[in-house]
């Protein structure tokens, strides 16, 4: 499904620029379990300390199995031409201008910014949409959507490599080869597709998803697991009492700068929701479609 942003108009004479596309594609419902698996256990308790997996990584666990419906998600992470379409500005010229490009990922963008961006390209591209709500994916719905029918820690398999994905090429995980450190932002699209034609879910930016973060999986509702459509929401926990915005959001994917290990399926962080940086973008999920 190709969605047609049309921007503005500009120019001379009000000359309509061409429309900006976004790729949509659909995701097939199905159970799966969601969270580290036993080997990642073994592997990262070698890596770093005790203190550091509790600190970094517990908070995958405990892995438990959650149903997804069928859902549509974008291809790769929103591009600044896009971005900038739909919003009228490119958060990502607040940084160098190797981070600049209409087909690298947008950065800079907060999880406000994220919601906004949702609501406004619904209410553009209404008809379109066909009754459907752009939004951004669950939790569950992102880490459903990178495995695609995989148990190992990347949708490669149980290594990643800088020919790849996007990342810190200097680390390396499970016996991976070292390789290039971009240090920037690539294009959307530069690497592999997962088995269901998804790009750049590992490394490039972390993508903000709607959830709540929580330390654990351990007090999940089981209303969650049975629908992974359903965001974790929870006013009442991971307020920051210097974030004057309230809650804590999920962050899924790595980043350019990160080493391995943080692009896994299976990793998670959290951040305050009003902070944003040139390591954070997000995708998005269409929801509510009625045909």
């Amino acid at each position: 499904m190709v969605v047609r942003i049309q921007p503005p108009k500009r120019g001379l004479f009000g000359k309509q620029p061409d429309p900006v596309k976004l790729e949509l594609l659909p995701i097939p419902g199905g159970t799966f379990w969601m969270g580290q698996t036993e080997a990642e256990t073994r592997h990262l308790k070698q890596e770093c300390t005790e203190e550091q997996y509790q600190k970094l990584f517990a908070n995958e666990l405990p892995r438990h199995r959650v149903t997804v419906p069928p859902f549509w998600m974008g291809r790769y992470p929103v591009t600044q031409a896009q971005y900038e379409a739909v919003m009228g500005n490119n958060p990502a010229t607040q940084y160098k201008s190797k981070f600049v490009g209409p087909d690298q990922p947008v950065v800079g963008v907060n999880w406000d910014q994220a919601i906004a961006f949702c609501q406004k390209l619904t209410e553009l591209c209404r008809e379109q949409l066909q009754g459907g709500k752009i939004v951004l994916p669950t939790e569950a719905q992102w880490e459903y959507a990178c495995r695609a029918g995989t148990e190992t820690a990347f949708y490669f398999g149980d290594r990643l490599e800088p020919h790849q994905a996007n990342f810190d090429g200097n680390f390396t995980y499970n016996g991976s080869k070292k390789g290039e450190y971009r240090q920037v932002t690539t294009p959307v699209g530069s690497f592999p597709a997962n088995a269901w034609g998804l790009q750049d879910l590992h490394g490039n930016v972390w993508e903000w998803c709607q959830d709540e973060f929580h330390e654990s999986y351990a007090e999940k509702p089981e209303a969650l697991k049975r629908d992974g459509s359903i965001p974790w929401e929870d006013s009442n926990s991971n307020v920051l009492d210097d974030d004057r915005s309230g809650q804590i959001r999920v962050l899924r994917g790595g980043s350019w700068s990160n080493y391995p290990r943080y692009c896994r399926s299976a990793d998670r962080d959290g951040g305050a929701r009003d902070y944003f940086y040139n390591l954070r973008g997000f995708r998005l999920v269409l929801a509510s479609r009625t045909s």
